[in-house]
């Protein structure tokens, strides 16, 4: 605690004050030199609720991504979530390479203003393999041109329907307005203060890694919430029904994976040693007999495999 002044202090103070001989304004003073201003986008905090959905979100979104890419790169494609984050758009805008891909629209019936960002690595590792190579990166530095990026339209068309369908939880959309910015400086999204959702999905190729950020607009934060809010409501409706419909609710959430396997065939392990990309196998199953559809491993259905577009099908016609 400071000393007090005496009576004697307080006069010349007083003094010095009529005077003008003292700095009111605390310009001197190195605390007020050093003070800036409280940005509060920065104590903006991400709803647990909110989050909760988002990750239920993206994780199917990343999971179904790789697999997408898997069909159409014929080579093995991993995708996983690795980061969810509310900032403020500036902030964001300030970690994005120069040489992204960038691409902004909108999901319609939500009015919901959506960026995605392609990294550079995985710009150059899907031209590599759509070219002809494995998906390796040479020079992540440069920029795709005009011909690179119509190359990579069906893989970023592919990217954009995958965020529809994580969106089709809360209603189905159709995609408008998108635009593509060669140039960061000429981006044109929100306001460098507005708040804004991040969801960032790492694509892992054999021969490099790259990432893909999904960036929203604060609105994507009221339609969560008013989303969880419902399924609150929906849950506490559940609960006074009984434990047998919650217990049911539960379960019919829960995702499964189902397998179509053909019949076996049995090769030499010589031959196995030797088989390169391009060999064909030919197996026992005839095109008349059924394929197996296992549910989490167990025998469930048996079906005809057909093809419905450029998607490969089966039509179910029996249930074990």
């Amino acid at each position: 605690m400071g000393s007090v002044l005496s009576k004697e202090e307080m006069d010349a103070l007083n003094d010095a004050l009529k005077a003008g001989r003292v700095d009111t304004q605390g310009n001197g003073s190195p605390a007020a030199q050093a003070a800036k201003p409280y940005d509060f986008q920065k104590s903006i905090k991400f709803p647990a609720r909110s989050r909760a959905l988002f990750q239920l979100m993206h994780e199917g979104l990343a999971r179904h991504l790789g697999r997408e890419l898997t069909s159409l790169l014929n080579l093995n494609c991993e995708s996983k979530l690795t980061d969810l984050q509310v900032l403020a758009f500036k902030e964001f805008d300030a970690t994005l390479p120069s040489n992204a891909t960038l691409l902004t629209f909108q999901l319609t019936a939500f009015e919901l203003p959506i960026l995605l960002v392609i990294h550079p690595r995985l710009s150059i590792a899907l031209l590599d393999r759509f070219l002809g190579g494995k998906g390796a990166v040479d020079d992540e530095a440069r920029a795709t041109s005009e011909l690179e990026s119509e190359v990579l339209e069906e893989a970023v068309g592919l990217m954009l329907e995958q965020v529809r369908g994580a969106w089709k939880r809360l209603a189905d959309s159709p995609l408008d307005g998108r635009r593509r910015f060669a140039n960061r400086q000429l981006l044109q999204f929100v306001a460098g203060e507005d708040t804004v959702v991040v969801a960032s999905v790492e694509v892992k190729l054999p021969e490099s890694t790259g990432l893909l950020t999904i960036c929203y607009a604060e609105r994507a934060l009221e339609l969560a919430d008013e989303h969880s809010g419902r399924k609150s409501d929906r849950e506490a409706e559940a609960q006074s029904e009984g434990p047998a419909r919650v217990t049911t609710d539960l379960v019919e959430r829960l995702s499964v994976d189902v397998e179509a396997f053909l019949l076996p065939i049995e090769i030499p392990v010589r031959e196995v040693m030797f088989l390169q990309a391009g060999d064909v196998l030919m197996f026992d199953h005839q095109v008349p007999h059924p394929v197996e559809l296992r549910v989490s491993g167990g025998l469930r259905f048996e079906g005809y495999m057909g093809q419905h577009g450029d998607r490969v099908m089966c039509a179910i016609t029996e249930r074990h």
